[in-house]
């Protein structure tokens, strides 16, 4: 999975960026057309890719904040419908496993399985991450869609009381996003925010 590569690059950048006089208020961020919402710290900068995997075709977007400590993301991909098959659920989150911890270069600290509404399998990893950073995140699979929530930033702030909002923030919404083209809350064009042709991806 590409998202981690360059939200590790993102994370490393805001570091050294002038940050805002007052730090952003935690809010409600809808993705409707996703099917679900989270707290952020502000408003995210949204990325869409459409690409071929062993899976099938995809459709991912990503929502990504990034703070002086670090970055919170979420991501959301949609496979083909057939992937949504009894069994196929804990080998997708193998496989989403395995390019992170290939993506990230460090080492897989901890694995847990958990589960979404009580329903929906998932994974909860901890990281090392590129200069001592720590990258936390949840992965569940609903159906033919994968929810990748990330935090990336130094240990302190990714096992403090923020990330364990945006975390346990996260919800489905009722459809999980069923009706096509209804937009989220306005989001800055990645484009716009990080200069043409750099992206998540």
């Amino acid at each position: 999975m590409r998202t981690l590569s360059a939200l590790l690059l993102l994370t490393l950048a805001a570091a050294t960026l002038a940050q805002e006089p007052s730090r952003p208020a935690w809010k409600p961020f809808t993705a409707a057309a996703d099917g679900f919402s989270v707290l952020l710290p502000g408003t995210p900068i949204e990325q869409k890719q459409k690409a071929r995997t062993d899976a099938g075709a995809a459709a991912t977007t990503t929502f990504a904040v990034a703070l002086k400590e670090g970055t919170l993301a979420v991501s959301h991909t949609r496979f083909t419908d057939d992937t949504a098959q009894p069994g196929l659920q804990q080998r997708r989150l193998d496989n989403a496993r395995d390019g992170l911890v290939s993506r990230s270069g460090g080492k897989l600290r901890s694995e847990t399985r958990i589960e979404l509404e009580k329903q929906y399998p998932g994974r909860e990893l901890v990281l090392d991450g590129p200069k001592d950073s720590l990258i936390r995140t949840r992965l569940f699979a609903v159906g033919n869609r994968l929810y990748q929530l990330i935090a990336i930033g130094s240990p302190a702030w990714v096992n403090g009381k923020e990330t364990a909002c945006f975390f346990d923030s996260f919800k489905l919404l009722k459809g999980q996003g069923s009706v096509p083209g209804r937009p989220g809350r306005p989001a800055q064009s990645a484009a716009g925010a990080l200069g043409s042709g750099r992206g998540f991806w």
